[in-house]
């Protein structure tokens, strides 16, 4: 069995739980170890399983939990050299590379990370296989990228970023460098391009698509799935499901057999 969580998904903070097998995996460590830990608790998992934690990139909305998870629970962590170099408070416990190069494995999931376009040090998405089918996460992103449409294709379940709306980035209050570098090619997804990323990695096998990242001024979770579920309409897809993920809560428990 595979299951897919998101801990909790937005500007100011990002997890997700991945289990196989009897053991897991987060992704990204972006909440405070005491919301991590309570959460595991409720969705019926347990920090014992945790094989470790794969980190996406630097930035304090991925990282921040990770110096107090990791002297509660001392956990290797994967990540690429300019991540790794990035994080200036990571807690004990040994650090493992990531080479965009290689797979890797960790417990029982085979890993393939890939660059992504983020203006980080060196950020990667993910592809986590298992022997019930596999995990993409695509999250901050400037663009979709064919090399990451490549990749994310063919995978169960989809975590892709949805982070912003047109307009309301542009009537906004934000001030003016920061909505050029959310619009920029190294910022975030808007609603319509993750529905034509959606769209265009589309294959049979698709089941589920999580919307992650979702920015709490510059969206509202109906604009993001209606933009997601217009894609699955128009190839004729409507049956995959569609969560979005929220900042202040967990979210439902993905479970592939």
């Amino acid at each position: 069995m595979l299951e897919v969580c998101p801990l909790g998904s937005g500007s100011r903070g990002n997890a997700y739980w991945i289990r196989s097998e009897g053991s897991a995996v987060l992704v990204d460590c972006g909440l405070s170890a005491t919301r991590i830990l309570k959460t595991l608790g409720r969705i019926g998992a347990s920090p014992d399983e945790l094989e470790g934690i794969i980190l996406t990139h630097e930035h304090s909305d991925h990282t921040s939990g990770l110096a107090v998870l990791r002297k509660r629970c001392p956990l290797p962590i994967w990540a690429t050299r300019g991540t790794r170099e990035g994080i200036s408070r990571p807690g004990p416990g040994p650090f493992r590379s990531i080479d965009t190069r290689r797979p890797f494995a960790v417990g029982p999931f085979r890993i393939t990370a890939f660059p992504i376009p983020h203006d980080a040090a060196e950020p990667v998405g993910l592809i986590l296989e298992t022997a019930a089918g596999s995990v993409g996460i695509a999250t901050d992103l400037g663009r979709a990228e064919d090399a990451v449409l490549e990749r994310i294709a063919g995978v169960r379940a989809l975590v892709l970023e949805s982070n912003h709306d047109e307009d309301l980035l542009r009537e906004g209050s934000y001030p003016w460098y920061l909505k050029e570098r959310i619009r920029s090619g190294r910022g975030h997804l808007s609603n319509r391009d993750s529905g034509n990323a959606l769209a265009a990695s589309l294959h049979d096998g698709l089941e589920a698509v999580i919307l992650a990242h979702l920015s709490r001024e510059n969206n509202r979770p109906e604009l993001a799935r209606a933009g997601a579920r217009e894609a699955l309409r128009r190839r004729g897809r409507e049956g995959v499901k569609v969560i979005v993920a929220e900042q202040d809560r967990e979210g439902e428990v993905l479970s592939f057999r």
